[in-house]
């Protein structure tokens, strides 16, 4: 089922256009009267059809509307971008398809400092939304300081990427929640002061497994371990 993505919309039409626009008409060259499905990530499906084409706009009927089944969590990962973005890029596509509430590019005393690339990185998140059928649109945040996550996220299941001398494992956290934030490092990790600093605020210091993982790695694996935690123990 190929997805189209548009925001702009009203009671009865979507308004479709730029990107979206070129693939329907010039790309896949649907006319007038065929049926298009469309999201606009909040997490419904509208079954479309073309009415009218302009030269640079397409406004679509809205027939049906089906709502996709939601995420029975709510996952956000705060995570430090890599000094080479492409790999970054890579997490927000990836954790998009697998299944991602909220993404915060985090700011901690190790990271690279951070240009915010919101339209890249809105484009990116989107097509992945299209590519994987997860609908509902995740937030993305601005740039978060350390500091800000840990004093001011306060809800539900809080853990922070780290080796632990228990070996204490991300897989082997407690089923009971609804909420999930985890802390993913820069390359160099951590540090000693910031891991203590964040037990202090709640946070569960786990590791997620043996094997020294990238930044963006880290971020994909933890998103597909809590995704299969629900899936076998739910």
């Amino acid at each position: 089922m190929q997805l189209f993505y548009a925001s702009s919309k009203d009671e009865r039409f979507f308004y479709i256009r730029n990107d979206e626009y070129r693939h329907v008409v010039k790309v896949l060259r649907k006319r007038i009267g065929d049926t298009i499905m469309v999201i606009d990530g909040s997490g419904k499906y509208y079954s479309c059809i073309i009415t009218q084409i302009n030269r640079d706009e397409l406004k679509a009927s809205i027939e049906h509307i089906t709502e996709a089944k939601p995420m029975p969590y709510f996952l956000r990962i705060a995570i430090s971008p890599t000094k080479n973005l492409s790999r970054f890029e890579w997490f927000l596509e990836k954790s998009v398809e697998i299944g991602i509430s909220e993404i915060i590019p985090l700011q901690t005393g190790r990271s690279e400092k951070l240009l915010m690339k919101r339209e890249r990185w809105t484009h990116i998140i989107r097509s992945a939304m299209k590519q994987s059928g997860n609908v509902m649109e995740p937030k993305l945040c601005d740039i978060w300081h350390f500091e800000k996550i840990i004093h001011d996220c306060k809800k539900g299941l809080r853990i922070i990427a780290h080796e632990t001398d228990t070996h204490l494992l991300l897989s082997k956290v407690r089923l009971a929640f609804e909420e999930c934030t985890v802390l993913i490092g820069p390359e160099g990790g951590f540090s000693a002061e910031e891991v203590e600093r964040a037990q202090n605020c709640g946070f569960e210091p786990r590791s997620l497994g043996e094997a020294r993982l990238r930044t963006e790695t880290a971020g994909v694996v933890s998103c597909q371990i809590i995704k299969t935690v629900w899936e076998i123990f739910s």
